[in-house]
């Protein structure tokens, strides 16, 4: 196991940006001459129906309609954790009329947590575009009677060889589980986790203090902040949120991590350049939206995009951070 000082501080994303991108970073406006073929365009979503990526890709998709001239339809292709509607989309023709709302987790920590993986996300897709990002926020329950990071771990510390402090995650590999092995390696801390299937069960738990600590991310806890069930003890993120400014990052504590989970536009590899820029400026233009940026505040999300050449540049070096983390936090691939 690689020692936790290995890790690197870098952040995992790049910092939030601007809804607007500066003019040398945008891709070029997307107009109906330069989309080819009359055909639907489909954007697959590797999960379910009504969740967060499903409500992401409704919303892009009304607004590149307009601008590229061509109807768009979303299909929601779940089950292995986003595996299977990736590697449909990755076999799928490379002309521009099949493209994937992919995630961190299918894209970037795959490879190193699904056995078999039937893609290649390096070799079998073109990214077209980062849309948002996920933050995570550290909680407690009251009856942990923390009030921040340092508490929590210095509180961990304490109890490591007895009775560690048990977290909440949703399952093996989740970001959920990397953002706390994240605080665990460089501190110390000692804490274990009790696997959940879902965030909302690990809600639940929380809530029945079944766990007194864990993840959650922020559109999903606010009503709980407010009404005083959970304490936010730190934001997982390069930046604080916007939704939650006045609570500290975990750098801002101490703590050499941040993990920001992003949704993001995919075609299959080999499409051609014209094409990738036309959907990339017509995603760029769907999030500058102001119904578009407001509904996905609402959700716990942040419009973060940059341009189509940074988020290529930046997913095998992210891949490389995750590989460490999930090596030296001895993460097993399922």
């Amino acid at each position: 196991m690689k020692s936790p000082s290995n890790i690197r501080r870098t952040t995992l994303l790049g910092a939030l940006s601007a809804v607007a991108l500066p003019a040398g970073l945008m891709p070029r406006r997307a107009n109906a001459a330069e989309f080819p073929g009359s055909q639907p365009i489909k954007i697959v979503v590797p999960a379910t129906a009504g969740g967060s990526a499903d409500i992401v890709a409704r919303l892009i998709s009304n607004h590149m309609a307009s601008q590229l001239k061509t109807p768009i339809v979303v299909d929601n292709v779940s089950g292995a954790g986003g595996t299977v509607g990736a590697a449909r989309v990755a076999r799928a023709a490379a002309d521009g009329h099949t493209l994937m709302l992919g995630f961190t987790s299918n894209v970037e920590t795959a490879p190193m947590l699904v056995r078999n993986l039937p893609y290649d996300p390096i070799r079998d897709f073109a990214p077209v575009g980062r849309a948002v990002t996920v933050s995570l926020c550290v909680v407690a329950t009251p009856e942990l009677q923390v009030a921040n990071m340092k508490e929590l771990i210095a509180l961990a510390k304490s109890r490591a060889g007895t009775a560690p402090v048990m977290y909440g995650a949703w399952g093996n590999g989740s970001a959920a589980h990397l953002t706390m092995e994240g605080i665990n390696l460089p501190t110390k801390a000692g804490m274990k986790m009790i696997p959940y299937k879902s965030e909302a069960d690990v809600q639940r738990a929380l809530l029945g203090n079944e766990v007194l600590v864990g993840p959650q991310t922020v559109g999903l806890l606010l009503p709980h902040l407010r009404s005083g069930k959970f304490k936010a003890l730190g934001i997982a993120a390069k930046k604080r949120s916007v939704l939650l400014p006045d609570v500290p990052t975990l750098a801002e504590q101490g703590i050499p991590f941040d993990l920001s989970a992003w949704l993001g536009l995919f075609a299959p590899a080999g499409t051609s350049e014209p094409v990738l820029d036309s959907l990339a400026g017509a995603m760029q233009f769907a999030l500058r939206q102001p119904d578009v940026v407001e509904r996905m505040r609402a959700i716990g999300m942040e419009v973060d995009t940059i341009s189509r050449q940074e988020f290529v540049a930046a997913i095998p070096k992210e891949i490389a951070i995750w590989r460490q983390l999930i090596q030296s936090a001895g993460v097993q691939a399922e």
